[in-house]
């Protein structure tokens, strides 16, 4: 934290800290920062931040799954009737967003007749027969699949 600081004061255009505070209204007060963990490694960083971030933190990038918040709330000394309230208000959270994107996904796609569209992501034309079997209007074994000929997407 001393480097930050340092950065911080002496301007450093090279440090994100050092930018960040320069911005208007982004003052950082080092007297009160907390130092929750450290780590060396790219895999752990990542998860210190998402077990010490909480659902209204300003910075979560990482969703912790609600088994693990349920276990990090039993270790904070939250009683258990509120842990089931959370993680059911978890998966609420994460199921309402689930289905607006369906919703989304469907108002994109009312205006299509066909139950099985088939988007084509290859530079190649598909022919007829493997429009067919993306779409599975024919009978296909996958032991004959050559993902190389064509590479498609089906919905």
């Amino acid at each position: 934290m001393n480097e930050h600081e340092l950065a911080v004061r002496r301007k450093n255009k090279l440090s994100l800290v050092a930018a960040h505070a320069s911005s208007p209204g982004h003052d950082f007060d080092f007297g009160s920062v907390r130092i929750l963990g450290q780590s060396d490694d790219r895999i752990s960083r990542p998860l210190q931040e998402s077990w010490h971030s909480t659902e209204e933190s300003i910075n979560r990038h990482i969703d912790l799954p609600a088994s693990y918040q349920a276990l990090r709330e039993q270790i904070n000394g939250t009683d258990e009737g509120h842990t089931q309230q959370s993680v059911r208000r978890i998966r609420d959270a994460r199921d309402a967003k689930l289905t607006q994107k369906l919703s989304t996904l469907s108002e994109k796609n009312a205006n299509i007749c066909c139950a099985n569209v088939v988007h084509n992501l290859s530079s190649k034309q598909l022919i007829t027969e493997q429009v067919k079997v993306l779409s599975h209007d024919a009978c296909f074994n996958t032991t004959e699949a050559q993902p190389l000929d064509f590479i498609a997407a089906a919905e």
